[in-house]
């Protein structure tokens, strides 16, 4: 359930860097099982997980795109006393 609604969150542009973060968890458990099958194996689980958890990083580190949810989200601007 995480993957397919961050995936979704992801897609949008909602809430991207904590979507994406959320995904970099269970990508790198899957990391974690694939690990024994090596490179270049015939299911290419392995690299298709890495693949996917370099993009979350990208996602993660760089944040939304201007046609994002996020983008046309009012910011959250803590208040200031003079």
């Amino acid at each position: 359930a995480g993957a397919l609604i961050g995936g979704l969150m992801l897609t949008v542009g909602l809430l991207t860097r904590i979507a994406a973060w959320v995904q970099v968890t269970i990508l790198a458990g899957a990391l974690f099982i694939h690990r024994g099958e090596g490179l270049m194996s015939g299911g290419q689980s392995l690299e298709l997980s890495a693949l996917v958890l370099v993009l979350l990083l990208v996602f993660a580190l760089s944040g939304t795109g201007p046609i994002s949810v996020d983008n046309g989200m009012p910011k959250l601007k803590p208040k200031t006393t003079p």
